[in-house]
């Protein structure tokens, strides 16, 4: 390549303003020309690194390994580029941003290669609604299939590196995923293909219906500061608490006398609750001090962290038997069993396999430490809880909190500390917790703030910075553009009717209130248009005492009415699974952008034929060759790496 960041940003007085910054003007069909050579769909980028190995590479090889390898194409490897409207070609952009990803990646850069991974999407998110069917390279689905491929990569279930490195003047502590093959065998280039929203309609959902599935056992279990959060305690014993099949609190109570407390009030309210104090076992943690409270200023250290995982450890060793799944729940957190269980069995999710399921926190991976994590509500498989009890068991014990490794410290940090605990133990956030729309199952914020958290805002210059928190859409939807991009601007809301979690209810009283609406006793003023949230169990709670009053009212089993019920059930159920089991499967196993028919929105395909953009036959791509000039950096070089 010929070109330089800085000449980049002089090409926008030569821009053409098109529709979404793709129309790019005669200044930028070299650059075109150029990132053809790297992305064209015959060209194997994962087996690059071989072919220069062997010294068998061909001329075109050669000159996309020469951009790769930085010999054509410097990318800066301290300082990033912001995104901006006002930059020229969001196209063009869009496809040197990820280049550079690329290159810094096969420099050994993951923290870089993200970076850039960043803005190409913040690029793209500009661009979006005309690069699919355009000149460039790469369309939309393509990137978003590779961007999920460098998240699974790049952030493996495996115990987090700590290291001391150099930043201006001093060192930090930098705490990230273990040193990464230089090799893009996670890459696929493949014929260009646009992004796909499915057709709208609940039966396309993407979870099976399968009534003779076994419903799963569900513990919630609920890290409690008594005193403190009694009214928080009273609110989900008299809201959701009950639909769990176990409902226990976990505290850590200066003396036996306050947990006999603890204990008899909350049965009061309901019987089947149960409240374990964890000091007894575990004498050396901390005890639950009000003071220690968010609500209260946070005065004194808090012991959440210890709390969150000794818990695991506690139900491990437990001689009860374990359900199927333990769910963590915070004190302000809305939690619906029943739409859990529906997920579950819907995605067909095993309890015997170590799972780790919730909201999805990519925002984290730019900071220490560097990981994938779910923030709440966070749910375990029992095979997870019985790995994470073990890792707890052996984990070191400290005086404070470092986030560098798995250890049983004071800290407020609780999501985190349990991430890395979980890596260590081999298991990572499950990556499939949205419907075929990508609507989330699992929500970090608040139902009524909807709208405020929509990824309409995520991306672009509301992002400009990925290391920058800038809004609480930028936050909640950081590293999701493959989750939400392909419906983007065609879902009216982003949250599934069949939700499983709201947080962030400081008033334990809007709890009652969020109860009130799963329920349809109310309505979600502030929810967008069309939002109407639901229990999955009303139906089936219905079905069930429609049966039981039939049973009662009729004079035996064997009346007519009821073997004609019986049987219509049975077709009913033998339809539901020839369905679920040979039709749906098909249709839920092709990613959100990939299988598009005739005629659907928001989709363009190319034929595998097609080996160059339309309208540019005969491009004598051989013929071009790179600069051995190497680029200079966009700016004056600061801290980046």
């Amino acid at each position: 390549m010929q070109l330089g960041w800085i000449w980049l940003l002089l090409l926008g007085t030569t821009y053409s303003w098109g529709e979404g910054g793709c129309q790019c003007g005669q200044s930028w069909e070299q650059i075109r020309l150029e990132m053809w050579e790297m992305f064209r769909p015959d060209l194997d980028l994962a087996g690059l690194t071989d072919c220069l190995m062997n010294n068998d590479c061909s001329d075109a090889d050669l000159a996309a390994a020469a951009m790769l390898q930085g010999t054509a194409m410097s990318c800066s490897e301290e300082e990033l580029p912001k995104v901006s409207s006002l930059v020229p070609c969001a196209a063009g952009f869009t496809h040197y941003m990820i280049a550079c990803a690329l290159q810094m990646w096969l420099k050994g850069f993951s923290r870089q290669s993200a970076l850039y991974w960043e803005q190409g999407l913040g690029y793209l998110s500009l661009c979006l609604s005309c690069l699919d069917g355009s000149e460039w390279p790469m369309w939309s689905g393509q990137i978003l299939e590779n961007w999920q491929n460098f998240l699974r990569t790049a952030f493996p279930p495996a115990a987090v590196v700590a290291e001391e490195r150099q930043s201006g003047d001093g060192t930090f502590l930098s705490v990230g995923p273990p040193a990464h093959a230089k090799s893009l065998s996670w890459w696929r280039t493949l014929p260009r293909r646009g992004r796909y929203c499915p057709p709208q309609g609940d039966h396309l959902e993407g979870l099976l219906e399968n009534d003779w599935a076994k419903e799963p056992t569900v513990l919630c279990a609920v890290p409690l500061v008594w005193p403190g959060e009694e009214l928080a305690a009273a609110a989900i014993v008299e809201t959701y608490g009950p639909q769990c099949d176990r409902l226990v609190f976990f505290v850590a109570s200066p003396n036996e006398a306050t947990a006999a407390e603890a204990h008899r009030q909350i049965a009061k309210l309901f019987e089947g609750a149960i409240v374990v104090n964890l000091a007894a076992r575990w004498p050396a943690m901390l005890r639950d001090r009000r003071e220690a409270l968010a609500s209260e200023g946070r005065r004194e250290t808090s012991g959440a962290n210890q709390k969150d995982l000794l818990l695991f450890e506690h139900l491990a060793a437990s001689q009860e038997p374990l359900p199927d799944w333990v769910c963590r729940v915070e004190t302000d957190s809305y939690f619906a069993a029943a739409n859990f269980r529906r997920f579950v069995v819907g995605r067909n999710l095993s309890a015997e396999e170590p799972l780790y399921l919730g909201s999805l926190a990519y925002w984290q991976v730019h900071f220490e430490p560097r990981i994938l994590y779910n923030e709440q509500v966070q749910c375990l498989s029992r095979a997870a809880v019985l790995r994470m009890g073990a890792v707890v068991k052996a984990a070191p014990k400290a005086e404070a909190a470092s986030y560098a490794r798995c250890e049983v410290a004071p800290g407020h940090r609780g999501d985190i500390m349990m991430g890395l605990c979980l890596a260590e133990a081999g298991i990572g956030p499950h990556p499939d917790v949205t419907d075929r729309w990508g609507r989330e199952y699992f929500m970090n914020f608040r139902m009524e703030d909807m709208a405020a958290h929509a990824p309409d805002n995520a991306y672009g210059e509301l992002m400009a910075d990925p290391r920058e928190i800038t809004s609480n859409a930028a936050i909640h939807w950081r590293g999701k553009a493959h989750l939400f991009m392909p419906c983007l601007w065609i879902n009216r809301f982003w949250a599934s009717p069949l939700p499983i979690s709201f947080h962030d209810y400081k008033d334990p009283e809007k709890l009652r209130e969020v109860h009130e609406i799963m329920h349809g006793r109310q309505s979600c003023r502030r929810c967008p248009d069309g939002y109407i949230p639901r229990l999955a169990e009303e139906k089936q709670r219905l079905v069930r005492v429609r049966e039981e009053e039939v049973d009662m009212h009729v004079i035996d089993n064997e009346s007519p009415i009821i073997i004609m019920l019986s049987i219509v059930r049975l077709i009913v159920k033998v339809t539901r699974f020839m369905t679920n089991i040979v039709i749906r499967p098909r249709l839920m196993r092709q990613p959100k952008w990939d299988w598009c028919p005739n005629g659907c929105i928001a989709c363009v395909i190319e034929s595998s034929s097609t080996s160059f953009a339309a309208g540019s036959d005969n491009l004598k791509l051989e013929a071009l060759r790179p600069s051995t000039e190497k680029r200079r950096p966009l700016i004056t070089p600061k801290n980046l790496h």
